[in-house]
């Protein structure tokens, strides 16, 4: 079967803006942009890469609350995807949710933040995927791919020091029809 892809972008959007309680002009325009698509479309979501940035996101947030990036990885994640499956009750969506490609190693940041920020990405990921198990929603592995042993990006799909190139599409056609 055939389908057509169709970007609908919120710019600048974080899984963390959707883990908050309260209306945000993200949730806003990412509700525009589902109520745009057929129902019971299939859904390709895709949050979270900026949420683990060493210089925004969950490390800098840990730093400010004192909190530990695992309680704030957990809690973002949790409310992120209640978030989506609350909104999708009246849509009645197919969602598969991405995780987040390996980091590509920053030779402009010192060997502990890249650690920390290959770790944030670990942590965020391994979350998302035992979340989605347990509300049996899928997954769309991206950092497997992505991801050489030493837990930075492999160099195989990324264009630059944070976006993927057209290289992963033949991976996630593949991961789509599973």
């Amino acid at each position: 079967q055939n389908f057509k892809v169709s970007p609908r972008i919120t710019v600048g959007a974080k899984a963390y803006h959707f883990s908050k309680s309260k209306d945000n002009a993200f949730k806003s325009i990412t509700q525009l942009n589902l109520n745009s698509i057929p129902y019971n479309s299939s859904v390709l979501l895709s949050f979270g890469e900026i949420d683990c940035r060493f210089d925004e996101g969950f490390i800098s947030a840990s730093r400010k609350t004192g909190k530990s990036v695992l309680e704030l990885v957990q809690k973002t994640v949790r409310g992120y995807l209640e978030y989506f499956l609350d909104f999708n009750v009246s849509q009645k969506h197919r969602y598969q949710f991405f995780n987040v490609p390996a980091p590509v190693y920053k030779k402009e940041i010192d060997l502990n933040a890249n650690q920390d920020i290959a770790k944030v990405v670990y942590l965020f990921n391994e979350t998302l995927k035992k979340n989605l198990e347990e509300y049996s929603l899928n997954l769309i592995d991206i950092y497997g791919p992505s991801r050489a042993v030493n837990s930075f990006s492999n160099g195989l799909y990324h264009c630059d020091s944070v976006h993927l190139d057209c290289r992963i599409l033949d991976i996630l056609q593949n991961k789509i029809t599973e």
